[in-house]
């Protein structure tokens, strides 16, 4: 955990404000004022562009919400972390049951 954080102080020497910004969000989801989703969305945003260190925050986080890929990665910064109880692929969401549908 250490040398994560090391890394994120040494990668933003010269913007503070976002290391500072990454040490609140964490003071925040340690303090359970924010959940791990928002946790995964603001880190993402504040790294973007960095995803060795999206990639990297994942070993900190539950397996079930880890993500595979980092925001960025694809430059879109649209792929979401998976939450618990959520579909592991995006197409799993298309299953659509109707079953004892009158008509």
């Amino acid at each position: 955990a250490m040398d994560y954080l090391n890394e994120v102080k040494r990668r933003f020497t010269n913007s503070p404000k976002v290391y500072s910004s990454f040490l609140d969000i964490m003071k925040e989801f340690k303090s359970q004022e924010i959940s791990t989703h928002k946790v995964i969305e603001h880190v993402s945003r504040l790294f973007t562009g960095h995803t060795d260190l999206i990639v990297g925050f994942n070993a900190f986080l539950p397996p079930d919400v880890r993500s595979t890929k980092g925001s960025g990665a694809s430059g879109g910064g649209s792929s979401r972390p998976k939450e618990p109880g959520m579909p592991k692929e995006p197409g799993a969401v298309r299953k659509k049951s109707r079953q004892g549908a009158s008509g």
